[in-house]
């Protein structure tokens, strides 16, 4: 079972990580990502509400991909974010419209084999 001290809010998204066991959760409603250890205890709390870079606004899905980075899709911001394997902020991309690599919103996100990010 996950124990946490900090409360959750509309948790949508989880991912787990096969390398170390960490669980990811898109925290939706409170704008960030919480990360928990194996044994259930609250290792991160990645974000808040914001456009800043690492900040998030609904946070919806998540994944990790072969490389350990954390993909999580930042719905209202238009964007994926992209940390490394000590959740420190890599880089995003993504931002509104309608064209290749634009997004209305972004509802779920995985990775593949071979690296490829799927939006």
């Amino acid at each position: 079972a996950v124990v946490s001290t900090q409360s959750t809010g509309e948790p949508r998204g989880i991912a787990f990580n096969p390398a170390n066991g960490d669980l990811a959760v898109c925290d939706t409603e409170n704008h960030r990502v919480q990360i928990f250890d194996v044994e259930g205890n609250l290792v991160k709390c990645m974000g808040t509400k914001g456009k800043e870079r690492g900040n998030f606004k609904e946070p919806i899905s998540c994944a990790y991909d072969k490389w350990g980075r954390l993909l999580v899709s930042d719905h209202c911001n238009y964007r994926v974010q992209i940390f490394d394997s000590h959740y420190q902020y890599i880089t995003d991309f993504g931002k509104y419209g309608k064209s290749s690599g634009e997004f209305w919103g972004v509802n779920g996100l995985c990775s593949h084999i071979n690296g490829d990010i799927l939006v």
